[in-house]
């Protein structure tokens, strides 16, 4: 006989939390196996193509391969905030692109290096950029994992449906076990969330 509708309900309603991160998870660090760096857009100057919250998804491209007209990801001068903007123009005697944002009126001040190149855009998620900085930091960091860890456990719980004289001879193993395997799903979960940390950036 199946198990009663309140406890698969219960049982989808723990497990659906836990799938939508894993498939966040997925989108931010799965897709970097392919090559593929994620970044959030963070203002509004590449508007339409992409949107502020976007997340993008940047593939390492080398400047002989770009051209005018090509959207860019590169280094700012501090060599550490990144922006993406579109190039306008090459000068392969200085070595260095000429970049404009799609929404800015003027062209940005300073050319890029080759050298400050990561790559070109291959992918934009609109609004997934939002949960992205969110989780990237505290206490979404925390909460994320948490949560994570939170649904795991209601997983491991053993079934109300179980017999009694069974629950009395596997409670206490039952416990220990369900404890031990909660304490290694959060420290997951909180490992991966560290790893969403480090792993993405945030684009101007």
């Amino acid at each position: 006989m199946g198990a009663p509708a309140h406890e698969r309900l219960r049982s989808a309603a723990a497990a659906l939390p836990a799938l939508l991160a894993v498939l966040l998870a997925a989108a931010l660090v799965g897709l970097r196996l392919a090559g593929l760096r994620p970044y959030v857009i963070l203002s509004g100057s590449m508007e339409p193509v992409y949107p502020v919250g976007s997340l993008v998804y940047v593939r390492p491209a080398a400047a002989g391969s770009v051209a005018a007209g090509d959207a860019i990801a590169f280094y700012l001068a501090d060599g550490e905030t990144v922006a993406v903007h579109r190039v306008i123009g090459v000068d392969e005697a200085r070595a260095c692109f000429s970049t404009k944002g799609d929404a800015n009126d003027a062209p940005d001040a300073a050319p890029v290096a080759f050298t400050s190149l990561i790559g070109k855009p291959a992918l934009c998620v609109p609004y997934l950029g939002y949960a992205a900085a969110w989780l990237a930091q505290p206490p979404g960091l925390y909460i994320g994992a948490a949560a994570v860890a939170g649904m795991l456990l209601l997983l491991l719980l053993p079934g109300r449906g179980a017999s009694a004289s069974r629950a009395e001879t596997d409670s206490a193993a039952g416990r220990r076990r369900t404890t031990r395997r909660a304490r290694a799903e959060a420290a997951r979960a909180l490992r991966e969330a560290e790893a969403i940390r480090r792993r993405t950036g945030r684009a101007r």
